[in-house]
Formats: C-alpha cells, sequence, structure tokens
C-alpha cells in the first residue's frame, strides 16, 4: 500500500482556509458584527493610540494588532471598512 504524503504547503493552506472559515462563520454573525464593531471603539481604531506614555501606547498598539489580524484574516476591503467605520460614528 502506498501512503500519500501531503506537502507541508497543503497542510498549511488546508490550515489557513479553515481558520478562514472560522472567522468568517463568528464574525458575519450578528453577534460576531456587534463584538467587532466593540473591538473597533475599545482598542484604538478610530483614534491614536498615543497617549503620551511610552508603555501605554505600546499597550494600545498591541489591542489595535488584534483588531487589524482578525481584519486581516477575514480580508476585509477597504470600501467595507468605511462602510463599518461610518456605522460605528453613526451610533456611537
Amino acid at each position: 500500500m502506498v501512503s500519500k504524503q501531503v506537502s507541508p504547503q497543503i497542510e498549511a493552506a488546508k490550515r489557513y482556509t479553515a481558520k478562514v472559515s472560522d472567522y468568517t462563520k463568528v464574525f458575519s454573525s450578528i453577534q460576531g458584527q456587534k463584538v467587532l464593531d466593540d473591538m473597533f471603539r475599545a482598542h484604538g481604531m478610530l483614534s491614536s493610540t498615543f497617549r503620551g506614555n511610552a508603555d501605554e501606547g505600546i499597550y494600545m498598539e498591541g489591542q489595535r494588532a488584534v483588531v487589524l489580524r482578525i481584519l486581516q484574516i477575514l480580508n476585509n476591503k477597504p470600501e467595507k471598512l468605511r462602510a463599518m467605520i461610518k456605522s460605528i460614528d453613526s451610533e456611537g
């Protein structure tokens, strides 16, 4: 019996595809959109992360990086981000 060995690149692509699918399912729900909107507000996506204190700025940039990672995985287009920001601004 010949075993098929799958290349590491194919395995990585499968894992990434599954991750994107999971993120999409979570953040396309109404609750997921509410969580993402809250993260936008709470983690410096709509304002400067500079507060005058270097340590606080580093901390804020770390929080912001989490939101950016989610957006990267969701592959949000600029138009969709602008609409999201406009929606958050009109609610806030």
